[in-house]
């Protein structure tokens, strides 16, 4: 009996530590989604006077940040508004777009 407790102990060991190094995974992956649901703002902006360019910079924005968290994350997003500047001695025509973004 004792030999084959000697045989099984190892594979015992071995299998207590991936479950608790694959659990430490999951708790670390929880850990970096924390505050993910909460509503995150992003601006994007546009040296052209380009509506679209500006939002697609803040899409961008929240794409990087969303995409640090996991592969195939969906997130709801609104325009909360827009700003910018125009005119001026080197004609300014810039663009700003704030959007709120969280994930589903």
């Amino acid at each position: 009996m004792s030999r084959r407790l000697m045989q099984i102990a190892p594979w015992v060991v071995a299998l207590g530590a991936v479950a608790f190094f694959v659990q430490t995974g999951i708790e670390a992956r929880a850990d970096n989604n924390v505050g993910a649901r909460e509503t995150q703002r992003f601006v994007g902006e546009s040296d052209n006077g380009n509506f679209q360019a500006a939002l697609e910079d803040a899409l961008a924005q929240a794409d990087a940040f969303y995409a640090t968290m996991g592969a195939d994350l969906r997130y709801n997003y609104r325009v909360r508004g827009t700003s910018g500047e125009r005119g001026g001695f080197v004609f300014f025509n810039i663009v700003r777009v704030e959007i709120v973004a969280s994930l589903q």
